[in-house]
Order: C-alpha cells, then sequence, then structure tokens
C-alpha cells in the first residue's frame, strides 16, 4: 500500500476542482486544511480559478487566535483576501450561503463527537440545505483516531448542545466524509453531497500511522499524541481539576493544588487501564484554572494508542478523582445540567463516578455504539 493521498490532493491533481469553475463557492475551513505539500487549501483552490466568495470559520478562528468559546465577529482576512464569517454559535454567518452555488467542506476533525468542528460541519450542511445550496463537495481527511473502533454512549436527544449536536457515540468512527454522507441521508437535507475521498486509506490507520503532515487544528491539540488524550481529558472541562490548558501539555496533564501527585498515580495505575501510563507532576498553568497556581498531578503517557479507550479512560479519571478527593472535587453546571452531561451526552455517567459501576456503563455504551456502527455501513468508504 502507498501513502494516504488526501482528498485536497486528489481535488486538485485529477482536476476535480474544475466542476466548481462556473460557481460561486464558500468553504469551512481553517488552518488544518492543508495539502501534502503543507499548503493551504484555501489559497490553492483560488489560484486555480475558484470563486470562492467567502470562508466559513468554526471555533477559535481561521487561524487558531480566539480562545476556548469564544465568538467572534466577521472580517476580512488580508492573508487570505477573503471574508472569514464565524460560524461558531452564530446563525448569522450562515446567511451568506444563499448567495453561493457549492460548499466545499475541508477541515481536520478529531472523531470525538464534542470536538466542535463536528458540529460546525453539521450546522453548514443543515443551512446549505435550508438556503438552497445546490452542491456540497467534502474533501475527505483521516478520522485522526481511526474509524476501526466505535465506543461511548449515544447522545440522547435532551442533552443536545453545541458540544453534542447529532445522535452519535462519543468516537463515531467515521471520516467528515463518511459522517456527512450519513448525515445528509438521516436528516434528509435533500443535499447533492460529493466526497473527494482518499487514497490508500484504511479504517484500521489512525494518526500515528499516517506519514502526513500535522497541523494543530486547534490550539490546544498540539501534537498528535494529544489527539488520543484529549477525548478522556476533555470531561474535566466540566469539573474543577485542570486539564492542563494554560500549560505547554494541555490535554495530556491534568491535576489541581488539593491533588497529590503520587498518591493520585499510584491509584490511577493501580487501575492497569489499557494502553496508558500515569506519571506523579507538577505543574503551574499560565491561564485558565489555577492559573499561577502550583497544581499536584498526573502525566497521562499513552505507550499502546490501538488498546486505548478514550471513554473508560476518562470516566476511571473522574471516578478516581471523586474517590480521593470527594471534599474538593465538584462539577460545574451549564444551563441546569452538569456540562460533563453534555459531553457524555446524558446522566448516566454519575452514577459511575459516585459507585464505581464503570464495566456496566461502559458495555452498554459499546453495545449501543456498536448497533450506530452497523447502521452508518452503508456510508463507509474505506475498508
Amino acid at each position: 500500500m502507498g501513502s494516504v493521498v488526501l482528498g485536497v490532493d486528489r481535488f486538485l491533481s485529477e482536476g476535480l476542482y474544475r466542476s466548481l469553475r462556473e460557481q460561486k463557492v464558500a468553504i469551512l475551513s481553517n488552518q488544518s486544511a492543508v495539502t501534502s505539500h503543507i499548503t493551504y487549501s484555501v489559497n490553492e483552490l483560488r489560484s486555480r480559478g475558484l470563486d470562492i466568495e467567502f470562508v466559513l470559520v468554526p471555533e477559535h478562528g481561521y487561524w487558531g487566535l480566539g480562545d476556548p468559546g469564544e465568538v467572534f465577529e466577521d472580517t476580512y482576512d488580508s492573508v487570505l483576501g477573503l471574508v472569514t464569517r464565524s460560524i461558531y454559535g452564530k446563525e448569522e454567518g450562515f446567511k451568506s450561503l444563499s448567495e453561493v452555488d457549492a460548499v466545499v467542506i475541508d477541515i481536520q476533525d478529531l472523531g470525538v463527537r464534542f470536538y466542535t468542528y463536528v458540529t460546525a460541519v453539521l450546522q453548514t450542511l443543515e443551512y446549505a440545505s435550508r438556503y438552497g445550496v445546490s452542491k456540497v463537495v467534502v474533501l475527505d481527511r483521516p478520522n485522526p483516531l481511526g474509524c476501526w473502533v466505535t465506543e461511548g454512549p449515544i447522545l440522547k436527544s435532551s442533552y443536545r448542545s453545541y458540544v453534542g449536536y447529532s445522535e452519535l457515540p462519543v468516537r463515531y468512527g467515521l471520516t467528515i466524509g463518511e459522517l456527512s454522507l450519513y448525515y445528509n441521508a438521516e436528516k434528509s437535507l435533500g443535499l447533492d453531497v460529493s466526497v473527494v475521498t482518499m487514497l490508500n486509506y484504511s479504517r484500521s490507520l489512525d494518526i500515528g500511522d499516517l506519514g502526513l503532515p500535522w497541523v494543530p487544528p486547534s490550539p490546544a491539540i498540539s501534537d498528535r499524541e494529544t489527539v488520543f488524550t484529549y477525548p478522556s481529558l476533555a470531561l474535566l472541562e466540566g469539573t474543577n481539576v485542570s486539564e492542563g490548558r494554560g500549560t505547554y501539555t494541555p490535554f495530556k496533564v491534568l491535576g489541581a493544588p488539593f491533588i497529590h501527585p503520587e498518591e493520585l498515580s499510584r491509584r490511577l495505575n493501580s487501575l492497569n487501564v489499557p494502553g496508558i501510563v500515569f506519571r506523579p507532576t507538577y505543574f503551574k498553568p499560565k491561564f485558565s484554572k489555577y492559573s499561577g497556581s502550583t497544581c499536584g498531578g498526573v502525566f497521562v503517557h499513552v505507550i499502546e494508542r490501538k488498546s486505548l479507550r478514550v471513554t473508560r479512560l476518562g470516566l476511571s479519571i473522574l471516578r478516581t478523582l471523586y474517590e480521593l478527593y470527594p471534599d474538593h472535587l465538584t462539577f460545574t453546571k451549564t444551563d441546569g445540567m452538569f456540562y460533563v452531561d453534555l459531553l457524555l451526552g446524558g446522566h448516566d455517567w454519575w452514577s459511575v463516578v459516585t459507585s464505581g459501576e464503570l464495566d456496566d456503563f461502559v458495555s452498554a455504551a459499546d453495545e449501543e455504539s456498536e448497533k450506530f456502527k452497523e447502521s452508518v455501513k452503508h456510508y463507509t468508504l474505506y475498508k
């Protein structure tokens, strides 16, 4: 098998872009969308004569300058030579879709339901349908976690939010192209969705198997290893324990001033979580939780990523923190719900944290996700 050829590379090298030459085009993208030669997709498409009217940009903006959760305004980007329209938490950015004929989607996701770029893609499909866009072209990219595993609970509709927009498992095991085909059909959007598939890509490959450039899709996903720790440590965003934001290793370290590193690492390592070793450490965030304060905690080392199950790891960490620090650990709420509810798509996790029913929870969740995996086989594009 040769090296993986990205959708955007095929779109350019095979002249597939010519099908859009006479049309007004919008593109959902950010700096993560690069060719295998590490040039920006937006620039390459414009250089081929495509009439790109504007760029739809997700959380953090095109260049990744926005803070987590920051809502920002549309702007003219002098480097791109294009208007960028923010679609993070704003419907207004989509209204201009009424002015275009086609939408191109090229963005790197993480393969996790609560990563907000997933919502950006799904909403772009919905609004393209609403505003009568005739064609959507998805330039496919690898799912960094790989497509061979689905895991975690399916989102319950009553817990729908921006970090849980559709009834997907936590780890949904599809590429963005496959997800777009599924969502278009599942929601009866009636779009003409075409996916420019990758060559030499297999469902068993994750980002560690691919000799492709890694451009951080968002500020806190700085390297390949963080792809595997983010889905678990992100659950700490719903607690008063730091997930490492404000350090040089976000989503790879966790802690708080009330945590004893040796105690926590010893307890976590005793769980023998597959693929993971915990190292006791201290850190001092420059911003976010506990800015300027020394935190005790652990560094999460991925030693065998194929064995890792992100839902089990995340809940194992929450359960252990609850056992060791019940008088200190707190859970944050958003609109009357625990933020972890929104991330996991329901409140069943609470019994795991308070009572330790982890195996039952994981088994039930994985049974749900396996049914999902079977239901989407018709939309898969790779073996």
